[in-house]
């Protein structure tokens, strides 16, 4: 259990995260568990996700009970986020800026954005300056910039190159650099 973890670490947690094998918003009893939590933790919490529900509510509502929520932001257009994300038809990206809006407004702990990379997807100027259009209307806390470093999903997924890397930290010098080890 999670309270044996945290026992057991004598001290040495700095967050209990919350992700998943799934997106973790999808569980209908998310903000139940992060109350389960507080029971016995008084630490931080954070909420790993694709940031794909925050339109929802009750989504955003689960989600103030974290101190940090990190929402992939990887598109600033349509057809890249469909490429990039897979979701169902019913969800426009212009729903998921909009519910991520309203999060960064009503969460009452920290958003911290996660730029996925992948080459030939989201790396060119074009995107990139799109994203940062994204972005700036969302206003995370913080933003780490990340590239695909396990077996991806999809074959065709590949890491940008060290130029395009480059020209991301040009155009965001606020971000932070996840492709380091």
């Amino acid at each position: 259990s999670v309270r044996k973890a945290v026992e057991r670490a004598d001290g040495a947690v700095d967050y209990i995260t919350f992700m998943g094998d799934g997106e973790p918003t999808l569980a209908a009893n998310l903000g139940e568990m992060a109350e389960g939590v507080r029971t016995f933790w008084d630490g931080k919490m954070a909420l790993i996700t694709n940031g794909s529900l925050f339109h929802d509510e009750g989504v955003r509502r689960d989600a103030s009970h974290f101190d940090v929520v990190s929402p992939t932001v990887s598109a600033g257009d349509e057809r890249t986020y469909r490429r990039m994300h897979r979701p169902p038809r019913s969800l426009r990206f212009e729903k998921v800026v909009e519910g991520l809006r309203l999060l960064k407004e009503e969460q009452p702990g920290e958003v911290w954005a996660e730029l996925m990379l992948v080459g030939g997807v989201n790396d060119s100027l074009t995107s990139l300056l799109s994203i940062r259009r994204t972005l700036k209307e969302i206003a995370p806390d913080r933003l780490y910039v990340a590239v695909p470093t396990r077996p991806p999903a999809e074959d065709w997924v590949l890491p940008p190159t060290k130029e395009s890397l480059r020209q991301v930290f040009d155009l965001f010098p606020e971000a932070r650099d996840m492709t380091e080890p």
